[in-house]
């Protein structure tokens, strides 16, 4: 499923599995798209893995909120934040290139992924929270250029993530060493998700 430059909509309640490259991919200034409530690299009922290549990708978009998903057994990465989700495989590329979609454009260099939130997700785990569906690399990775991204939030609003069972819990290596900037404040954001544990 590709979204580009949609403003205002919903992807809700579906099933999103078994997709060589990507299970969703909101791209080329979506905002205010709001991800909620899908099974995303899973079988129906959650209990087993049925693998999308990354499950959720956002890129070059802003303020769109990815919430109350199942996010797991996914080849690689369940949520991809950043332009270059498309290097965690080949496959990505392949297919991308196959539909005429680039997977990488030029743009100038205020052309940050920023402003996307994710909240009250299971990523990595059975539809139960209890079990493991792991994904293959991270449960989410924050890629080149993004900032202000937000993972998390308050917990008494229930807005954490269970991040559990994967490669890496989060991993923002390569948007914190190349793309922190001053201040402080445009850095990616964790603020308490329930639980950031690998396996």
């Amino acid at each position: 499923m590709i979204v580009g430059n949609v403003i205002n909509s919903k992807i809700d309640n579906n099933l999103i599995s078994g997709n060589t490259a990507l299970g969703i991919l909101l791209r080329d200034d979506s905002s205010k798209t709001t991800v909620s409530n899908n099974r995303i690299g899973t079988i129906l009922d959650g209990t087993a893995p049925l693998a999308n290549g990354v499950g959720v990708a956002v890129s070059k978009s802003t303020e769109n909120t990815i919430t109350g998903n199942q996010v797991s057994g996914n080849t690689y990465s369940g949520v991809f934040i950043g332009e270059d989700f498309a290097q965690q495989a080949p496959s990505i590329k392949s297919v991308l290139d196959a539909i005429k979609i680039p997977y990488r454009k030029s743009a100038p260099t205020d052309a940050f992924t920023s402003f996307n939130k994710v909240q009250s997700n299971l990523i990595g785990t059975t539809a139960d929270g209890n079990g493991s569906i792991p994904n293959g690399i991270a449960g989410v990775n924050v890629g080149e250029n993004a900032r202000d991204n937000l993972i998390g939030g308050i917990t008494s609003q229930h807005q954490g993530n269970t991040i559990s069972g994967n490669d890496q819990a989060v991993d923002m290596a390569l948007s914190l060493v190349r793309y922190l900037r001053p201040p402080v404040t445009n850095s990616p954001k964790i603020i308490r998700s329930r639980e950031i544990a690998s396996a």
